[in-house]
């Protein structure tokens, strides 16, 4: 149990984060350290508002070594995008780089893209 105290102190992490196991290999010399987040809800990293996860894809990452020993972190990624955000923040990317060219446009007089905003925002993606 103390290892895993350990490693939650080392590692910084804050609820809900933590650790929940922390496997010493000597012959490899390697430690694998198991972190959760918990069951959710999870806020959206782009507006935060709070979600229901869809789904979870395992991720495993090189940390700093500890003690010359290679020292690896597993947790589960949370998926937290539904449909409505992922459609709402591509329409948001789409809306910034179409009001930042029509503003560059405007400086050198050109005012080919007054009017378009609805052809860039409703129009399915080029591939």
């Amino acid at each position: 149990m103390r290892d895993v105290e350990l490693y939650k102190a080392i590692l910084g992490l804050t609820p809900p984060w933590t650790v929940v196991d922390v496997t010493l290999d000597v012959r490899g010399q390697q430690v694998t350290v198991q972190v959760r987040a918990g069951d959710g809800p999870f806020p959206c990293p782009e507006c935060a508002t709070v979600v229901p996860g869809y789904g979870r894809k395992p991720r495993r990452w090189r940390h700093l070594d500890t003690c010359q020993f290679t020292t690896w972190i597993e947790a589960e990624r949370k998926i937290v995008f539904d449909k409505f955000h992922i459609a709402k923040h591509l329409h948001d990317a789409v809306d910034q780089v179409r009001k930042a060219e029509h503003r560059t446009l405007q400086r050198a007089h050109d005012d080919r893209l007054t009017g378009t905003k609805y052809l860039w925002l409703m129009r399915a993606p080029m591939p």
